[in-house]
């Protein structure tokens, strides 16, 4: 009996550490699954976003000098980058736009009128060339070949009084022509080009418009009425010709460049006038005499070149037209000629200015459309070096991805000898057109030589020589002493 009893409290000390076991263990399981809980919820507070505090909130703001400047700097570079990179693709798109609508279409070519009431006209004659060439050219306008009605032609031989020959020439062209010659003499020096004699010869001219004799003698029987043909136009002031500069046979580079001057001349419409002008890559055919006199500006004497003419007459209102005909110079026979390129930078300020006529709705269409284009080609440098300086901005604050998109846009739009920023893929579009094959094979090592051109470009503007702006008093003495 006794043995029975003492089994008996054996089993119930068994049973109740048995219970008290399960009832530690219950409560083991409740403050594991709260620990796991928790530790859930700080994970979940670790991986959702961090939310700045706020005034609403209640947490006091609190941000590092560092968060203060790099926040904006990072928008500001980010909106200057998406502004200049869809101004630089807009400008891409239109240039592809050209190059389908030339292989499209014919290239340009001029259609002269026929039959029309043709205005009297004055033909300058430029001193180009030494005395036995001047004379030579004043003596074969007395046989000039053309169709254009004979006694509207009038003629303005610019030359130097000091010389003898041409002189001589000039008195044997009024022989022969009677009181339809207006001598206009010039004392030579550097500061006597054609630009700067062009007001001069404006006000010693008649007639409707003065055309400069840009070609050697025997003229093509059309020119005249090619070149005056559109400023039968009441809203046309002035008539510009491509130009292309006459390359001797070189490298492969050179021979790209070549190719790439003849594609962008064919690739310009009228509305690309003055961007032809301005890269030194058009001529002054034509001006009317109205439009030149219009403008009272205290400079005209000591302009540089045309294309502030241009530009000038372009803010009052009157367009410009471009011919399809190509005139081919050699690279230094530039003195004597209108050349105006970009890389002046006064005339580039100038053009920029022109944005002001597209606030100008009175202004005809044409003169609009044309001084918007020149205004865009112009800031076009500046637009380039904005998105490569916020790509570069934005590579050192973190954004490697639009530094990259940037250097590659600003390389597909490089510079051209001109200053003017170009898609490198019109190279190959000229190799094209040329038909040659070996520079198509090169193309994608000659694309991608941005840096080269923008050296070329900066090594041109250093190494060009400054034109003195002083008055030119010498050629304006002896013009009144012509008159009088």
């Amino acid at each position: 009996m006794p043995w029975n009893i003492t089994h008996l409290w054996r089993g119930v000390a068994l049973l109740g550490l048995l219970l008290a076991s399960m009832a530690h263990g219950a409560e083991n399981a409740r403050l594991q699954l709260q620990l796991d809980a928790r530790l859930d919820s700080l994970i979940a507070e670790q991986s959702a976003p961090y939310e700045l505090p706020s005034a609403a909130s209640g947490i006091p703001l609190v941000h590092t000098p560092e968060q203060v400047v790099a926040a904006p700097l990072h928008v500001g570079l980010s909106t200057l980058w998406l502004l200049s990179s869809a101004l630089l693709l807009l400008h891409i798109l239109r240039e592809w736009t050209r190059v389908l609508r030339l292989r499209m279409h014919q290239h340009p070519h001029d259609e002269p009128l026929t039959h029309a009431l043709w205005p009297t006209i004055s033909l300058l004659i430029p001193a180009d060339g030494c005395s036995a060439e001047q004379t030579r050219r004043l003596d074969a306008l007395a046989n000039l070949g053309s169709d254009y009605p004979q006694e509207r032609i009038h003629y303005v031989p610019m030359f130097d009084p000091a010389d003898i020959q041409v002189a001589l020439a000039v008195e044997r062209l009024i022989q022969r022509t009677g009181d339809r010659v207006h001598p206009l003499p010039m004392m030579a020096g550097p500061n006597t080009t054609l630009a700067s004699a062009l007001h001069a010869a404006v006000n010693t001219s008649i007639g409707t418009a003065l055309v400069i004799l840009d070609r050697d003698i025997p003229l093509p029987t059309d020119w005249l009425r090619r070149s005056v043909t559109p400023l039968l136009d009441p809203g046309v002031g002035c008539v510009l010709t491509r130009a292309i500069a006459r390359q001797p046979q070189g490298g492969l580079l050179e021979r790209l460049s070549v190719m790439n001057d003849q594609a962008d001349t064919l690739l310009a419409t009228d509305v690309d006038a003055l961007n032809l002008l301005m890269c030194g890559k058009a001529r002054i055919r034509a001006l009317r005499r109205e439009a030149i006199k219009a403008l009272e500006h205290p400079e005209l004497q000591r302009a540089p070149d045309g294309a502030g003419l241009v530009l000038d007459i372009t803010r009052l209102g009157w367009q410009s037209a471009l011919l399809a005909d190509i005139q081919h110079y050699r690279p230094l026979d530039t003195p004597d000629q209108i050349r105006s390129p970009r890389l002046n930078p006064a005339l580039a300020l100038k053009s920029m200015r022109m944005a002001a006529l597209l606030l100008r709705p009175g202004l005809a269409p044409g003169a609009r459309r044309q001084g918007g284009a020149a205004f865009f080609s112009s800031a076009l440098p500046l637009i380039w070096l904005l998105c490569l300086a916020s790509g570069i901005g934005l590579y050192f604050s973190g954004a490697p991805l639009p530094a990259g998109l940037a250097v590659l846009l600003c390389a597909a739009t490089s510079f051209d000898p001109h200053g003017q920023p170009r898609p490198a893929f019109r190279i190959a579009t000229a190799a094209r057109m040329a038909g040659v094959r070996e520079e198509i094979r090169l193309l994608p090592l000659v694309s991608l030589s941005f840096i080269d051109r923008l050296i070329e470009s900066l090594r041109l503007l250093l190494r060009r020589e400054p034109r003195p702006r002083a008055p030119h008093a010498e050629a304006v003495a002896v013009v009144e002493k012509g008159r009088s």
